[in-house]
């Protein structure tokens, strides 16, 4: 299989949607870790599935207010 560079894909009218870089990052879990978010995701908002990374996102929040100010800022 030959590979298409990026730019000849546009010139030819296919697009290719990508992460936005600039809003997001990428994070490696260990296998266990990743179970487990799924077996949380399914129960923490009770009336449906969120994704992993909204389950991730709302655990940090949690985390954060908890700590309440004890966190520097960057």
């Amino acid at each position: 299989m030959r590979l298409i560079p990026y730019k000849l894909l546009i010139k030819k009218g296919v697009y290719q949607y990508m992460t936005d870089i600039s809003k997001y990052k990428n994070v490696s879990l260990p296998k266990d870790t990743y179970y487990k978010i799924d077996k949380i995701r399914k129960v923490i908002v009770p009336e449906m599935t969120i994704s992993r990374s909204q389950t991730i996102t709302l655990l940090v929040n949690e985390k954060e207010k908890k700590l309440n100010g004890r966190l520097k800022k960057a």
